[in-house]
């Protein structure tokens, strides 16, 4: 199985990003907003240092049941938009806040409706198989988005929560020591499509240029042809 390495960090962390660069890590989470009051002070500075060691960048909020998700998602946007983000919006699912399965489940999909109305694409769901059958149990629209699934295991691959069996896990954090370390199920290439950075396929210019060599050839095998 082909992975790439990335992070995620927030205020709490201190981070040596030339260590974890010249680790090979190539992407990074960082922590955006919270509920509708919290803003991460040290949002700015991480994505900075990150993009400087050539990381690939993208934000998550962390969700909370107890407050209304289309001001939690225009929050969420309204305190990034400044900034150039590479990978999609995260949504970080982990707190019931003593909400019910009911209504954890209808506020987290007007959160996920909202937030991809705010951003102009799907965010990815961060959650692992216990807390999204507890907080959840199962979501009709859940495959419609990535899973970022959270399962600290030296196993080959993670438990995922239901909703997700057929489509599988996009991201996998696979331990929190000493920093939160994920894998992405592909390569840096296929990290950088699925965020559309570059185009299905490859780089544009590599294609056209097998393009050209192709029909050169082809042109050829034809001239020289009985």
């Amino acid at each position: 199985m082909t992975i790439t390495l990335g992070l995620d960090v927030s205020h709490w962390n201190t981070v040596d990003w030339d260590y974890w660069a010249d680790k090979g890590y190539k992407f990074v989470y960082i922590k955006a907003t919270e509920g509708v009051s919290f803003k991460d002070d040290q949002m700015a500075a991480h994505r900075a240092a990150a993009k400087q060691r050539g990381f690939l960048v993208g934000p998550y909020h962390f969700f909370r049941a107890n407050y209304d998700p289309e001001t939690q998602a225009t929050r969420f946007r309204n305190y990034t938009k400044d900034l150039e983000w590479d990978l999609p919006p995260a949504i970080d699912c982990e707190t019931q806040d003593n909400a019910s399965q009911a209504t954890y489940r209808t506020r987290i999909r007007a959160m996920l409706l909202a937030a991809e109305n705010e951003f102009s694409r799907k965010p990815i769901i961060y959650t692992s198989r216990y807390l999204w059958h507890k907080l959840v149990g199962s979501l009709d629209i859940a495959a419609n988005y990535d899973l970022w699934v959270a399962h600290y295991t030296t196993a080959a691959r993670p438990l995922i929560p239901d909703d997700w069996k057929a489509a599988g896990w996009t991201i996998w954090q696979f331990t929190s020591a000493p920093l939160d370390q994920n894998r992405f199920n592909g390569s840096l290439e296929d990290l950088k499509e699925w965020a559309g950075i570059t185009p299905p396929g490859g780089d544009l210019e590599k294609r056209v240029a097998a393009l050209e060599e192709y029909v050169m050839k082809l042109k050829q095998w034809t001239k020289n042809a009985p």
